[in-house]
């Protein structure tokens, strides 16, 4: 019927086998797509919104993309670092950085999706407890405002996610991330495949709940995991 295409960073890209045990949420994402529906993540380690444009990987889409496909767009982890090549303003920049892109894909007949950025697994004790910290700054907000303005359809992963880790707590939620103390790595950023199924499944639903009809997607709620 069609594809559905994802744009983000190494929170939902494919990973190498040098790069395991991380695992993006897109590599889990497939089973939530209804028959005859393709998934192609184009989501990129390091990648922000403004390095999609500077490098010309939006402009690769030209030759792939079709009337009516799909394209969730997911951006916010990286617009803060500091190096020019992906850096961006959140109401300033990023903002013009996603209009472009969702232009681009209306221009093609297609129909864009924006997810905020899921949480990073940053724990703070305080007064005893272990309470989850924002660190994201302003550019999931920025997000859902451009979405109002662009009539576009904009899922709250950032706020999803971190209810779930807040309730999971900071033990429990190692599981879910790159955490091997034996190693002595502890990764609060990447998803470990324990992760990144729950974070495509909690994707899904939330697409189910505030977007149901979905022609690409399988109702979550039909899915034996």
């Amino acid at each position: 019927m069609g594809t559905v295409f994802l744009l983000g960073d190494s929170t939902c890209a494919t990973k190498t086998i040098e790069q395991r045990p991380q695992t993006g949420w897109g590599e889990a994402f497939f089973p939530y797509l209804r028959p005859n529906w393709s998934l192609d993540n184009r989501a990129v380690n390091g990648m922000s919104s403004t390095s999609l444009l500077g490098t010309g990987l939006l402009d690769q889409l030209n030759v792939t993309i079709a009337q009516d496909d799909w394209v969730l767009i997911q951006f916010g982890h990286n617009e803060g670092k500091p190096d020019i090549a992906r850096f961006s303003e959140p109401y300033g920049s990023f903002q013009e950085n996603l209009a472009i892109i969702i232009n681009f894909i209306r221009n093609h007949g297609a129909h864009a999706i924006l997810i905020t950025p899921i949480s990073r697994r940053r724990f703070e004790l305080i007064d005893g407890v272990w309470v989850l910290q924002p660190t994201h700054g302003e550019y999931p907000e920025a997000m859902k405002d451009l979405s109002r303005r662009l009539d576009v359809v904009c899922i709250d992963m950032t706020k999803e996610t971190e209810v779930w880790l807040q309730t999971l707590g900071e033990f429990k939620s190692r599981a879910y991330f790159v955490w091997m103390e034996h190693h002595g790595r502890q990764d609060n950023t990447h998803l470990s495949a324990l992760g990144a199924a729950a974070v495509a499944e909690m994707t899904a639903r939330c697409l189910d709940c505030q977007c149901p009809g979905l022609p690409f997607l399988r109702y979550a709620s039909n899915i034996e995991l």
